[in-house]
This record gives C-alpha cells, structure tokens and sequence, in this order.
C-alpha cells in the first residue's frame, strides 16, 4: 500500500517537471519566433492562471466529493472523528496573520517578474545566468525548512547543501572571471544581487504555503487561488504607477505581425495560461507531499541540457567574441554535479557509504525492520507465549 501511495504521489513529481520545462521551452520559442518579452504580460497569464486553477481545483474536488454518493456514510463517519481531532488542532494564526501572508506571496511572485524586466538595463548577463543559479532555491529552502519550520536534518542533507553551495560558488567566480566587455564591474554586482533576490523570493513563497497547509490547515488550492487574486490586484497597481498599459504593448505587438505570427501569439499566450496553471497547481501539490527543497528540483534538473541549446544556438559562453569552451563544458559539469547532489539531498539517490544513509528514509526503514527481528528472536528465546481467554500473555521462563 505504502509503495502503491508513493508512485501515485511521484506522477505528481514528473507532472510539475513536464509543465516547468515545457513552460521553459514555450518561453525561448515565444522569443525567437515573436520577439516578444514583456514580462508583465506573463505576470498577469501567471496571476490569472494561479486564480482560475486553484477555483477549478477547488470545484472538482467538491464535484468529486458529490458524486461519492456510496462512501458518503463512511466518510461522514471518518470526518466526524478527524472533527474532534481537528479541534484540538488550534491554527497557529489569526486570519489578518493568514492573508497578510498571502499577500506577501503574491508580492514575491510580482518581484520575479519586475526584477526580470530590469535586469537587461542594469547589466549584461549570460542568458542562462538565473537559470545555472538556481540552486540558489534549494539552499534557500532548505535553510528556511530547517530554522522556520524545524525540519529535521540528516547528514547527507548537510554534505549535499556543501556540495551545492561548493559548486553553485565556483558557477558565481566563473561568470565574474569570463563576465561580458561593457559592464561596469558595480552594476554586474548589482545584476546578480537581484538575481539571487529573485530565486530566494521563490523561496519564501514555497515556505510560506507550506507553513499555511502545515500549521493552519488551510486547503492548499484556496491559497493558490488567494495568490492569483492578490496578484492580479498588485498587478494592475503596478501598471497604473508605472504607466505600462499590458493591454496597450499586447495590441501593438498584436497589430505589427502577419496573419500566421498573429495566430501563433494567441496560441502560445493560451498555452502559457494553462501551462502556467499546470505548474502552479502541482508546485503546490508537491511543496505540501514533499518539501519546497524536493519541489525546486524540477526548475534545474535539465540544467544540462539548456546549457548546450543555449551555447550552440543562442551564443551563450561567448569571450572576447569567441565561445569558450572551458566556460560551457566547466558549467555542464558542475551542473551534473548540482543535480547528483539534489538527488541525494531529495533521497531519490541514496549513498551507501559514511554513514549518508543513516538519516534517509531507506536506512530509517532497514533499521526498523532490524530492530523489529531482534525483538522477535528474543521473545523466540526468552519467553514463552501462551492463548488465554482469546489474550496473548508473555510469560517470563526466569520468573
């Protein structure tokens, strides 16, 4: 049963990595093939898509409980007791304390996207920048999970946050070694100050909904619905003090393609909506079954392989005019590495050697089952177990 319950939760997994990495190629393809990069654009498709999809979500799991017209007594039943339970189960916040959190989340969200936007006129980046450090959201989460959350902490989570952190610094001294001419050396700093904001605010939003399903019990898809509503609010405010007019850039962009690339933008702006929902609802889902550390790891396990589109197609690596190839090749390499240690962080790879599996799931289960061997051989040897009145007795042979 236990088996059967973690393949049902790890279709979840795969879901997320498929619509991430789809949103991933979508995006490079809205680029080359449109040219278009307004990211508020995106902003609101992401808010709209958090808003629609948690209410859909929400709806279908009410339909579903309907129609279960058999189980109805046997689950009144088992929510009758989960009700006396659930009372004793005070939430650790009052509801101003609730949306206030909600609202932060959604400004979070809004952050990426602005930071996004400005970056082009700070410095010039490697387009793959943000992507090799995001990492950055592991580490982060982690540090978040252990001192706000109280997680706990086992030794091949410590030996794989150094090996990230290890690599994820050499990837900084490179980029500053090999950084584009024509940056000044204070604005490319600056450049990646923001980056690192902008992956550690995705930090804190996976934190912050997983403490709210956590310690207040509220249904995960109402909070991501919650976030899409903020968003969008925030969204508008945004555009209005800024006075960039989405609807206006969307018409412009819209009236300046032929027939064919017209179409194209209404198709990949609706599949960016439901790819973006797609996403939303299973980060969700897998930051609650899992833990925001395991949910960071479907945005950089193909790390690899953007690396490679991006040197051979898009000039990515380049030095002085030239690709560099220790640059890229040193980049592959310690993504890999990136990615082995995530793995075993996550605990999909286990490492039978130091004593890493002590503190997994696997070596927790073997020593259980050899504890629970011990116990029975002694009881084998030591005592004699006779059927009384329908009751087992252990009786002690000494005695």
């Amino acid at each position: 049963m236990i088996k059967c319950q973690k393949r049902r939760n790890m279709r979840y997994f795969y879901l997320l990595i498929f619509f991430h990495n789809t949103r991933e190629i979508e995006g490079i393809l809205i680029s080359k093939v449109l040219n278009f990069k307004n990211y508020f654009v995106f902003a609101f498709l992401m808010f709209f898509s958090e808003f629609f999809g948690g209410i859909a979500v929400c709806l279908y799991q009410k339909l579903h409980f309907l129609n279960k017209k058999k189980q109805i007594n046997d689950i009144i039943g088992r929510l009758s007791i989960n009700t006396k339970r659930m009372g004793k189960m005070n939430k650790s916040d009052n509801i101003y304390k609730i949306i206030i959190l909600i609202f932060f989340s959604s400004f979070f969200d809004l952050n990426e996207f602005i930071i996004l936007y400005i970056l082009p006129n700070i410095a010039i980046l490697s387009p793959t920048s943000d992507r090799r450090m995001y990492i950055i959201i592991t580490i982060t989460s982690s540090l978040l999970c252990i001192y706000a959350l109280k997680f706990k902490i086992g030794k091949h989570n410590i030996f794989s946050l150094i090996g990230m952190s290890v690599c994820s610094f050499i990837i900084l001294v490179l980029d500053f070694i090999y950084k584009p001419k024509g940056n000044n050396f204070l604005n490319f700093i600056l450049a990646y100050i923001l980056v690192f904001l902008e992956l550690i605010f995705v930090s804190f939003v996976d934190v912050t909904e997983r403490y709210l399903v956590e310690y207040n019990f509220i249904n995960k898809f109402i909070i991501l619905s919650a976030e899409g509503f903020f968003g969008i609010i925030l969204c508008v405010i945004y555009s209005i003090i800024t006075k960039n007019n989405v609807i206006k850039d969307m018409h412009k962009t819209y009236e300046e393609l032929n027939k064919l690339k017209k179409l194209l933008m209404l198709l990949f702006l609706i599949l960016y909506f439901i790819i973006s929902a797609g996403i939303n609802i299973y980060k969700i889902i897998c930051n609650v079954i899992y833990t925001p550390i395991a949910k960071s790891l479907p945005a950089f396990i193909f790390n690899p392989l953007f690396i490679v589109y991006y040197f051979i197609l898009e000039n990515d690596f380049v030095v002085e005019g030239k690709k560099n190839y220790f640059y890229f090749i040193a980049n592959v390499i310690l993504s890999l590495i990136i990615d082995f240690f995530s793995l075993v962080y996550n605990e999909f790879l286990v490492l039978n050697c130091c004593g890493l599996e002590q503190s997994t799931y696997t070596g927790i289960s073997l020593r259980a089952d050899e504890n629970s061997k011990i116990v029975i051989d002694e009881l084998s040897e030591n005592d004699v177990i006779s059927l009384r009145d329908d009751y087992f007795y252990l009786i002690n042979e000494e005695e």
